[in-house]
């Protein structure tokens, strides 16, 4: 009697703690992480475990620890479901069912099979992406599944055949990302699709070793199978010589992505070794796509930036064929010569209007809108948006982007401004350019 009665008091504390997540999961402002939930749902599944087994010595049958795999597969797929649609901090939003068009189409689907795996695996291994986004990406969608090889066959005989472990895995996935796709909640991806299937199959097969599979039925069903202890360990050993390999390769990554994660985060000093005794000329120092940056002497030569107090360079080098190992823009550089007074002149190359867009008040916060711009005669002008120096005017609700015309021909043309919240216009703008001889451009407002 008492083993029952323990058995039911572990169940309702699982219950209580499941219940007590989901009440705190609702309240729109609060934002659980995924390692609290997966905390949440391994104690509440290790007391619903224990508890199956009390009831099931009490009751001299397996039956209670079969109904705990149902209740195991069900708490699985609604923290699948969550973390593939629902869950904010992983970046999902909701459904929001807008009727897919093509340009959206174009960013959201990819058909071509492991060009994403590529590019984390291969093309972002060294650079400043996370290591965090590259396991998400790569390593979470090839486990995100793997449960399903241990639930399926479980529960439903047909599975314990590869084939049809294969059709419901592969509809599985297909049916996500098509709904992640429609729902405006994810990307279709097809290695997403190769990586969920891949790492369910390996599972599968990993599971149907005779020594783990009996291992894991003695365990969950409390069967007597035989087990080949020498078998088993070698296989351990073969399973932990493969993780603490994947262990020392993120360790490897993380040590390479702090190493270019140093080359954004130093320290910068600029010293003026001129003390602004030269000759009085405008000394263009460095250009980019739309502006001429200058010194108003002849200085370049004797302009330079201390970085971390031991490495010196000039100001020039820095941004025309960067010597150093570390990360240097324009930006940066502006900022420390104005913290520094060392006076310098930013010039337009080309005329430009300044688009001051209502920007988009979205849950207590300021979203800048997707701008468009389309020039119906690409031959006499091209427009192009300075988004480096875009900026947000909080105080009136303004998103202030520089909208650059560069001169090709002689001509005139019209340019098309639109601002969009998702897919919906919410602000239109049409402006004549008119392209003399000399590629000089004059612009009217004229919508």
């Amino acid at each position: 009697m008492q083993k029952k009665i323990c058995g039911y008091l572990l169940y309702s504390l699982a219950l209580f703690l499941v219940v007590f997540y989901i009440l705190i999961a609702i309240r729109p402002e609060v934002i659980i992480e995924f390692k609290t939930t997966l905390i949440f749902i391994i104690i509440s599944c290790l007391l619903i475990y224990f508890g199956g087994i009390l009831l099931s010595k009490y009751y001299k049958t397996n039956k209670p620890l079969k109904i705990n795999l149902w209740i195991y597969f069900i708490l699985y797929i609604l923290l699948f479901l969550n973390l593939t649609l629902f869950d904010s901090s992983w970046g999902r939003q909701g459904f929001l069912f807008i009727k897919p068009n093509m340009e959206y189409l174009k960013e959201s689907v990819n058909l071509i099979p492991f060009r994403t795996i590529y590019e984390y695996l291969i093309e972002n291994f060294n650079n400043l992406t996370s290591t965090s986004t590259i396991i998400y990406n790569v390593f979470g969608n090839f486990v995100a599944l793997m449960p399903m090889a241990f639930f399926l066959p479980l529960l439903f005989s047909k599975e314990n055949k590869l084939k049809y472990f294969f059709l419901t895995i592969l509809s599985i996935v297909l049916g996500i990302e098509i709904i992640q796709l429609i729902g405006y909640v994810g990307r279709f991806d097809i290695d997403d699709i190769i990586l969920n299937v891949g790492g369910s199959l390996l599972m599968f097969k990993v599971l149907k070793i005779k020594e783990i599979d009996n291992l894991v039925k003695n365990i969950f069903l409390l069967e007597k199978n035989k087990i080949d202890i020498k078998k088993l360990i070698k296989i351990f050993c073969i399973i932990g010589v493969i993780l603490i390999l994947l262990i020392l390769l993120i360790k490897y990554r993380n040590s390479l992505y702090q190493e270019n994660l140093d080359t954004l985060h130093y320290e910068m000093q600029i010293v003026d070794e001129s003390n602004d005794i030269c000759d009085e000329a405008l000394d263009k120092f460095y250009e980019d796509e739309f502006y001429n940056y200058y010194f108003l002497c002849q200085k370049s030569d004797q302009v330079y930036a201390i970085i971390n107090s031991k490495d010196k360079y000039l100001v020039k080098d820095l941004l025309n064929n960067n010597p150093s190992k570390y990360e240097v823009d324009i930006k940066r550089i502006e900022e420390r010569l104005d913290f520094y007074n060392v006076n310098y002149q930013k010039e337009n190359k080309y005329t430009n209007v300044i688009l001051d867009i209502n920007l988009i008040h979205e849950n207590k916060s300021y979203l800048s809108p997707d701008v468009k711009v389309n020039v119906l005669d690409k031959r006499v002008v091209e427009a192009k948006l300075d988004y480096g120096n875009s900026k947000m005017d909080l105080d009136n609700e303004k998103y202030n982007i520089a909208l650059h015309f560069i001169p090709k021909q002689k001509g005139t043309t019209t340019v098309e401004v639109s601002a969009f919240n998702n897919q919906e216009l919410i602000d239109k703008r049409e402006y004549k350019i008119s392209v003399d001889k000399e590629l000089n451009v004059k612009y009217e407002k004229i919508n």
